[in-house]
């Protein structure tokens, strides 16, 4: 019996097959197209941000989960004091603005930031 190889070559078959040029092909488009997405990523960030930029926002970010979970807070008090108007001390201790900002309730029970509120 003969090998499969030596079938084939006394056939006159000779070359690639199709799968393999079509596997080869595909890996060449897959390495392009990550190339060509890095190069994306690159060109939309192309000043990094500086610790002091990352530290703002993760500041901003700080006081917005504070001022949220601070709604949770002035929403419990309400219920347990109708007619009474909140102050700071509803807060949890130490709950405070990570930049520096100073806390005020607003009128409708939104905790307000002199820093990060609209």
């Amino acid at each position: 019996m003969r090998s499969i190889r030596t079938l084939r070559a006394a056939k006159g078959e000779r070359g690639a097959s199709l799968l393999g040029l079509l596997i080869a092909a595909a890996t060449i488009l897959v390495a392009v197209f990550l190339m060509l997405g890095l190069e994306r990523r690159s060109k939309r960030s192309e000043t990094p941000a500086t610790p002091q930029e990352t530290l703002e926002k993760a500041g901003a970010a700080a006081c917005l989960s504070n001022r949220s979970v601070a709604r949770a807070y002035y929403t419990n008090w309400k219920i347990e004091h109708p007619d009474e108007e909140p102050d700071l001390s509803v807060l949890p201790p130490g709950t405070r603005c990570p930049g520096g900002g100073e806390y005020s309730w607003s009128s409708d029970g939104i905790l307000l930031c002199s820093l990060h509120s609209q």
